[in-house]
């Protein structure tokens, strides 16, 4: 079938945000549009691009676009249209995502099946609506993190963490990563609806069951919450370990709701943030009683891991 393609050139500090801008404007036009952000290495731009099955009408994606540029001061490139050819472009633009491997766990989509690994944590995940296909370097990042802090609690040099929160979850890939790695029943909540039912759906497909999240076995509640403002979220808590892949902003506007969410010793892992957004998020969180105990970064994204103090 023929198609639509969006995209637009960015550089790497003004991703998250376009990536924000470009969800906005789609997908309540077409709920099938799949988005995807790649760096285009040479000149150390980033591609963020949608793929449509209707033609959209790019001016009001345009304008937003423009008014969020001249806000920051910042320089974009055009915004491209361009028609796709009579072809199946969904799995065309599912092709362009390789498996992405974190550690013990590989993150593929349908069409990688065949590389799942025998051993290992293998999470199937489409290209689609919702942020996290592991593609982007903090999901990786967090990814990897989690691998590490996994590994160490089997060592018994980090706890056996019980209570578990993936906090702006978008696909649900950090939750499920979770839910595999400590086969506990893991919480996790998204502003976002279309979010919220999608990190559902992709628990589902990687047989991962709608579970209370303290409840014996792994699986996943999902929650639509802003921020930590849900009463799923005050009973559920406090919580051991809290993953936060959001932006730097919400993370330090967030940060006194989120540390009242974390228990005494409990871990944090933030991520979403620019190298040089990270002196700013970490006073947000050091003035509350956390200290860094670890840092991770791909590019120029890092990722942190908090405890917070006794």
């Amino acid at each position: 079938m023929s198609g639509w393609k969006l995209w637009i050139t960015a550089p790497p500090h003004a991703v998250a945000a376009i990536e924000g801008l470009f969800e906005d404007a789609l997908i309540p036009f077409d709920e099938d549009a799949t988005l995807s952000t790649f760096e285009i290495t040479e000149d150390r731009l980033w591609q963020i691009e949608a793929c449509l099955q209707k033609k959209p009408d790019p001016d009001p994606l345009e304008a937003a676009l423009n008014q969020w540029a001249e806000d920051e001061g910042l320089g974009l490139g055009p915004l491209v249209l361009e028609a796709l050819e009579d072809r199946d472009w969904v799995s065309e633009s599912q092709k362009l995502l390789a498996p992405v491997i974190a550690g013990r766990v590989l993150v593929h989509g349908s069409h990688d099946r065949a590389k799942r690994r025998a051993f290992g944590i293998n999470l199937q995940i489409e290209a689609g609506q919702a942020f996290g296909t592991g593609q982007h370097a903090t999901t990786k990042g967090c990814l990897l993190m989690l691998d590490q802090l996994a590994r160490r609690s089997r060592r018994n040099q980090a706890g056996h963490p019980r209570a578990l929160l993936d906090l702006g979850c978008g696909s649900g890939v950090l939750a499920m990563a979770m839910a595999q790695l400590w086969r506990k029943g893991v919480m996790a909540s998204d502003i976002d609806p279309i979010a919220s039912r999608t990190a559902a759906e992709n628990g589902a497909v990687n047989h991962l069951r709608q579970t209370r999240h303290r409840r014996a076995g792994h699986g996943l509640q999902v929650i639509t919450a802003p921020g930590m403002k849900h009463r799923s979220l005050r009973r559920a808590g406090p919580f051991d370990l809290v993953t936060a892949n959001i932006l730097a902003g919400p993370l330090i506007s967030m940060a006194a709701a989120i540390s009242a969410g974390i228990a005494p010793g409990g871990r944090l892992i933030l991520a979403g943030l620019l190298q040089s957004q990270e002196t700013a998020v970490l006073a947000a969180y050091r003035a509350r009683g956390f200290r860094l105990e670890g840092r991770l970064q791909i590019a120029d994204w890092p990722s942190l891991l908090l405890k917070k103090s006794r």
